[in-house]
C-alpha cells in the first residue's frame, strides 16, 4: 500500500500526501475522522472527506482514483436516466439485459445515477449529464422539446438508440443533423468469424480524432455492439460533428426487415456499404446574456453524443474487450471530465482456459 500510495505522491507531492494512523496510539485523529474499523482508507480534501475500506492491492488504483476525484471536486455529478419509453433497467433483474454494470461504473466514477421521467417532471437545472438508453417508444412531442431546451441552455445529452426504434427524436437529430439509418450493421470480417461473435455484431477498430477514442486507438481496443445502426450527419451552422466509431470494410448496412429469413448477404442495390458510421459527437456553441453573471457560469457549450446502438453497455456486454472504457470516456466527455478520459485499470479475475 505504501509503494502504490508513493506512485500517487511522486506525480503531484505539493498536491497529495498520506500518513499512516495506528488506532491505539493516535485514538484522536481516528475519532476526528470517525474511523470504526481498521484497514480503511480516509481521503480528505478541505472539509471534504470520504472513506473507503482498503481494496486488493490491483484493484487499489480503480477505487481510489475516483474517491480522489470526487473529494476533490466536492460531491458528485448528477447523471439522471429517461424513463418511461421501454428504456433499460438500472437496477440488476434476473433474465432481464439492464445497465446496472454501467451505472456501477458510473459510481465509481463520481456520478449519483438517477431516473427521470420527462412526462411527470423538468429536468433538474444540477442535472450534468442526461442518458437516453435504448427506448423502445417514441417520445412525446412535449418530451423532445424538454431535450431541446436542455441543450439549448448547454446541455449534455447521450443517445443510445438500437435499430428499428422510432424514438421520435425526428426534431432534435433534424436540428442537429444527426440521420439515424433505417438498417442493421452486418460484420463479415475474419475478425468477426475468429471471434466467432456472428455477422450481427458490429466489431469497430477504427476510431475517430477525439478525446472519447484517443485512448482506445492509442492501445488498440477493439469495441463490440451487437445489434447497431449506422448514424450519419449532415452539415448544420454552428454544430461541430466528429465521427467516433467506424465498422469494418467488410461490413455492410442491411436493410432487410427480416433477418432470420436465412443467410445475409450484401445487396448492393438497397444495402449500405462499408465501412460505416455507428457513433458521432457533436457541439455547439451556447449564445447567452454576456451581460448576465449567471450566463457567465453556465455551460458555453452544449454536447451531443449519438450512438446506433445500447447492447455494448448492457451487462456482460459491458465488460467486453473496450466497450466499459467508451461508455465511461463518452460521458466523461460531455461533463467536461477529460481528467478521466483513460483505459482504466483491469481488476484480476480468475477465467477458465479449456485447451483442445
Amino acid at each position: 500500500l505504501r509503494e502504490q500510495l508513493e506512485r500517487y505522491r511522486r506525480l503531484n507531492p505539493d498536491r497529495f500526501q498520506f500518513a499512516f494512523v495506528d488506532p491505539n496510539r493516535d485514538p484522536l485523529t481516528i475519532q476526528r475522522l470517525q474511523v470504526t474499523q481498521n484497514n480503511t482508507l480516509v481521503v480528505e480534501a478541505g472539509e471534504s472527506r470520504q472513506q473507503l475500506p482498503q481494496p486488493p492491492a490491483p484493484e487499489l488504483e480503480s477505487k481510489l482514483t475516483p474517491v480522489l476525484s470526487k473529494v476533490v471536486n466536492r460531491g458528485e455529478l448528477l447523471a439522471y436516466f429517461v424513463q418511461g419509453h421501454g428504456e433499460v433497467g438500472l437496477e440488476a433483474r434476473e433474465g432481464t439485459p439492464t445497465l446496472a454494470q454501467a451505472v456501477a461504473a458510473l459510481r465509481q466514477e463520481g456520478y449519483r445515477v438517477e431516473p427521470l421521467n420527462l412526462v411527470q417532471a423538468e429536468i433538474p437545472d444540477e442535472t450534468e449529464v442526461l442518458v437516453l438508453a435504448g427506448p423502445q417508444r417514441a417520445l412525446f412531442p412535449g418530451e423532445v422539446e424538454k431535450l431541446q431546451d436542455y441543450l439549448a441552455k448547454g446541455g449534455r445529452l447521450l443517445l443510445l438508440i438500437g435499430p428499428r426504434v422510432d424514438a421520435g427524436l425526428d426534431p432534435l437529430l433534424e436540428e442537429w443533423g444527426v440521420v439515424l439509418g433505417d438498417d442493421i450493421l452486418i460484420e463479415v470480417s475474419s475478425v468477426s468469424q475468429l471471434l466467432g461473435t456472428g455477422p450481427a455484431v458490429a466489431l469497430v477498430t477504427t476510431y475517430g480524432d477525439h478525446p472519447i477514442t484517443a485512448p482506445l486507438a492509442e492501445q488498440r481496443l477493439m469495441t463490440l455492439f451487437p445489434l447497431a445502426r449506422s448514424v450519419e450527419t449532415q452539415a448544420r451552422e454552428g454544430i461541430q460533428a466528429t465521427p467516433l466509431l467506424r465498422s469494418s470494410p467488410q461490413s455492410w448496412g442491411e436493410t432487410s426487415p427480416n433477418l432470420e429469413a436465412g443467410p445475409v448477404q450484401f445487396d448492393p442495390d438497397q444495402d449500405k456499404p462499408g465501412p460505416l458510421t455507428l457513433g458521432v459527437a457533436l457541439t455547439r456553441q451556447v449564445k447567452g446574456d454576456q451581460n448576465n453573471s449567471e450566463a457567465q457560469e453556465s455551460p458555453t457549450e452544449a454536447r451531443l453524443v449519438v450512438i446506433g446502438n445500447v447492447n455494448f453497455a448492457l451487462d456482460g456486454n459491458l465488460r467486453q474487450q473496450g466497450n466499459r472504457d467508451l461508455f465511461l470516456n463518452t460521458v466523461n466527455w460531455l461533463t467536461e471530465r477529460t481528467e478521466q478520459i483513460s483505459i482504466r485499470p483491469k481488476s484480476i479475475t480468475d477465467r477458465r482456459l479449456t485447451l483442445t
